[in-house]
């Protein structure tokens, strides 16, 4: 693609991807009928019996935009690290934050639920990840070039309910391949490996379900024990307000007594004069 947003953590095309991205609009006009798995399957059949010469061209081309992504050994779709990554960890740089700034609006495919397959190192089907379209950039926006047609092109950016899978970016029909899927029965060893997945995620959920949960406990508890000290506070202001009232009041009762008491005396003296 262009400069812009870089395609999530999905592993670099391997030799088969490239060749089936050139081929996928030739074969879903042969076989308009096909589901998307059924469709792989095809040129999955086709690609194993190409000409090692044919072969080798693309794995150069695979090879090549490895070598410009800087692969760091992910899985497709970013779920498996290998063994050397894991350890050697720390010793490689940050990948750069992303910061693009993704539209939630615009598009009919925002919300959408997809499903993507994963693939291991040999291009083996091992597992598949759930997640939803969460944002995308119009074709003006994307600074992006479709890897099939070298066009530019929209991007759409995939959030994975697991983690361990994280973010992708997508190209229409890949989202759309991947919004068929989820109507798809998944392949017996496939689902056996999805359903452990998503054991974990709906763990994790739960984890961070019970954590909210704790969160919104604390600021209510602390909202409420602000309430309190602000009502104690409001009481023992209007009581301090009171015994004022009550001070002047006494002030001015006796005020009022000690007249009272002067015009008395006033008068005694003015009726002992007389006298």
């Amino acid at each position: 693609g262009g400069a812009g947003p870089k395609r999530g953590p999905a592993r670099p095309p391997s030799a088969y991807k490239l060749y089936a991205n050139s081929v996928r609009t030739e074969y879903k006009a042969k076989h308009p009928d096909l589901p998307p798995m059924q469709l792989m399957k095809v040129i999955k059949e086709v690609f194993s019996k190409i000409p090692e010469s044919e072969r080798a061209v693309w794995e150069k081309k695979a090879a090549e935009k490895a070598a410009a992504s800087g692969f760091n050994g992910m899985t497709d779709g970013g779920a498996e690290e290998k063994e050397d990554d894991k350890e050697n960890k720390e010793e490689k740089p940050a990948e750069p934050e992303d910061t693009t700034v993704w539209r939630t609006e615009g598009s009919e495919l925002i919300g959408q639920k997809v499903r993507r397959y994963i693939f291991d190192a040999k291009e083996n089907l091992t597992d598949a990840g759930d997640g939803v379209v969460a944002g995308w950039l119009p074709t003006e926006e994307a600074d992006y070039l479709a890897e099939e047609t070298g066009l530019p092109a929209p991007l759409f950016h995939i959030v994975y309910e697991d983690t361990a899978i994280g973010v992708e970016d997508l190209e229409e029909h890949e989202v759309r391949e991947a919004m068929a899927l989820m109507h798809e029965v998944l392949p017996e060893k496939v689902q056996v490996k999805y359903n452990k997945r998503k054991e974990k995620v709906q763990a994790r959920l739960a984890k961070e379900e019970e954590k909210r949960k704790e969160k919104e406990a604390k600021l209510e508890a602390r909202k409420k024990e602000n309430q309190e000290r602000q009502q104690k506070r409001e009481q023992l202001q209007k009581e301090k307000e009171a015994k004022m009232k009550e001070r002047e009041l006494h002030k001015e009762e006796r005020a009022s007594e000690m007249a009272r008491i002067r015009e008395m005396i006033s008068v005694k003296e003015n009726e002992d004069f007389t006298n």
